[in-house]
């Protein structure tokens, strides 16, 4: 979700010392300093950089960027539309999600600002290839708003301890876990299948097609040759998923799929390219890391002029995706650590 900090927020460093001298720095604030902006900022990558402005009363419609992007406001008032609904002013920093639905507004005189994104080539840098999408649908805007809400909650789930809590050091655990993953990364792959054998509509059946083809054999880059146990918690979580591809809507499936799966996908491998212990499958993550948020735009594509009369049950399918994917997830945490 978007937030915005004050640079009060941001601790200052008035002095430093070197040599046993005291030197001031006049007002120094670090963003790595506010733990809300160091969760943000990444450890690496080409940062893009550029002035921003409006004037008062002019307004930049809401859109989408596939980057996170980080707005400081260096002076003025605006205020900010979307997910979020927010006054800012000089000083403050808006950092925004990729993916996010977000517009600004130019307030008083108007504001000026640098906007930063911290990968690949910046918002307008190719003119002819800009990185924004405009005119979200409310349907679409709506889903998207809904499905911020459950990644934020879904990072904090057990899973992701696996990456961070030394875990996965333990040989056994770490093949058991790779064994389980290849196990849901096999079952992912009939979902894709699934979704292109049972699609009717044209635009969605074109973009299940390229998806299936990007994402075929996949699970074959995790080296593992165990083969897991049956457990009943795994079989009726994967089940659950390919009764929805079987039987769900095709709108239905490209929420699953895009909304749930691949931005579930993207959060998991994002970190998971960066654990040590997962290392000897690397290009596993790599590839998964660079094409999972592509795959999570594409609901773009087909969920744009979805009729606003199928909201309420788009939603319901959002979430009970979430709640299903949280539950397998989890079970293989349990799983893994049973093995310690």
């Amino acid at each position: 979700m978007t937030f915005i900090v004050n640079r009060q927020l941001i601790e200052n460093v008035a002095t430093i010392e070197k040599g046993g001298q005291t030197y001031s720095l006049g007002e120094h604030r670090d963003f790595r300093r506010n733990s809300e902006l160091k969760s943000f900022l990444p450890d690496s990558g080409r940062t893009s950089l550029a002035w921003t402005a409006l004037k008062d009363g002019q307004v930049l419609e809401d859109h989408t960027h596939p980057d996170p992007t980080m707005v400081i406001v260096c002076k003025g008032t605006g205020k900010v539309t979307g997910a979020v609904d927010a006054e800012v002013r000089e000083g403050d920093i808006v950092a925004i999600p990729a993916n996010e639905v977000h517009g600004f507004v130019g307030t008083g005189n108007g504001f000026v600002a640098l906007s930063l994104q911290f990968t690949g080539t910046g918002l307008y840098e190719d003119v002819e290839n800009a990185k924004v999408t405009f005119s979200i649908s409310p349907v679409l805007s709506e889903l998207k708003r809904e499905n911020e809400h459950r990644i934020v909650s879904y990072i904090q789930i057990p899973f992701f301890d696996l990456l961070t809590d030394g875990a996965l050091s333990d040989e056994q655990s770490c093949r058991r876990f790779k064994g389980l993953l290849k196990l849901w990364s096999k079952d992912f792959q009939r979902l894709l299948f699934f979704r292109m054998a049972t699609t009717i509509d044209p635009d969605h059946l074109a973009i299940a097609k390229d998806h299936f083809k990007e994402e075929f054999e996949h699970d074959e880059l995790i080296h593992s040759q165990l083969e897991p146990e049956w457990d009943a918690v795994l079989n009726a979580c994967f089940s659950w998923f390919r009764q929805a591809f079987i039987n769900g809507t095709d709108s239905e499936k490209a929420v699953l799929m895009h909304l749930v799966l691949e931005c579930a996908a993207d959060e998991f491998h994002s970190r998971a390219v960066e654990a040590q212990d997962v290392s000897e499958d690397a290009k596993y993550f790599e590839v998964h890391a660079l094409h999972d948020s592509d795959h999570a735009e594409l609901a773009d594509k087909v969920l744009e002029r979805v009729p606003e009369a199928e909201l309420p049950g788009l939603i319901n399918v959002l979430n009970q995706g979430w709640d299903v994917l949280e539950l397998m997830l989890n079970r293989i945490s349990e799983l893994v650590r049973e093995q310690a």
